[in-house]
């Protein structure tokens, strides 16, 4: 087997799902604030960046900038890709829809302001 070239090899990785993930654009994220926290919803619907109690504080989710910084996402195990994201009208709670063969889920996130 003959061996690849480094731009064979460049061009592999680009093209591979975890390369594509990781090189999303942020304008593609969904993002979510009550004024003092924010979250950016990756399009496959997980929570990829995430400060808490403020803007300024560590991340507890950080994925969008490497893998093992973590996520959270509730979706269906069999399903990558959702069937729809929006915000709903007039609001900053973002709706992500998944079809399955058995059914729909529909995920509303949103961060409420506090007392």
């Amino acid at each position: 087997m003959a061996k690849k070239s480094k731009a064979e090899q460049a061009r592999t990785q680009m093209s591979s799902p975890v390369s594509q993930l990781r090189s999303t654009p942020i304008g593609e994220y969904g993002f979510l604030s009550d004024g003092e926290v924010l979250a950016l919803l990756s399009p496959g619907g997980s929570i990829e960046w995430m400060c808490v109690p403020r803007f300024d504080s560590p991340s507890v989710f950080g994925s969008m900038l490497g893998r093992q910084a973590g996520s959270f996402r509730v979706a269906p195990d069999d399903v990558t890709v959702p069937a729809d994201v929006r915000y709903l009208p007039g609001t900053m709670i973002l709706e992500t829809s998944w079809g399955t063969p058995t059914g729909w889920l529909i995920v509303r996130d949103a961060l409420l302001i506090g007392p």
